[in-house]
């Protein structure tokens, strides 16, 4: 199996999560304040952290300021009724196609050609 394979399989796998995690985020988004807890810990740990697992330093401390960022703008939401139902599963959402998409453009991406200095 290729890196390319590996790499589309592994999306794929990942992406297979989505509905549930999605679907308990909305149950746990349901709870105010309470609820927004377990429901980022699940989705980080579900969707987030196995593409963060092969990304580089880097690019990961620059994710997390920009989801950070996206936390705390729909966070203040959560608080509520009604409109704070989809602040988890939005949460969850923004994340996993933030990371996801890194992740495809990092693994996916041509690596180049190193030249060998050693022959010389």
């Amino acid at each position: 199996m290729s890196d390319r394979e590996f790499a589309n399989a592994y999306i794929g796998h990942v992406t297979g999560r989505y509905p549930v995690v999605f679907a308990v985020c909305l149950l746990l988004s349901a709870i105010p304040l309470i609820g927004l807890i377990p429901g980022v810990i699940m989705y980080r740990m579900t969707l987030v952290a196995p593409f963060r697992r092969y990304m580089l330093p880097g690019i990961r401390l620059r994710l997390k300021r920009i989801v950070g960022l996206a936390f705390f703008a729909l966070a203040i939401f959560q608080v509520i009724p009604l409109v704070g139902i989809i602040v988890v599963p939005l949460l969850a959402t923004v994340n996993f196609l933030v990371h996801r998409t890194a992740y495809k453009r990092s693994a996916l991406m041509p690596v180049p050609a190193v030249a060998d200095k050693t022959a010389a």
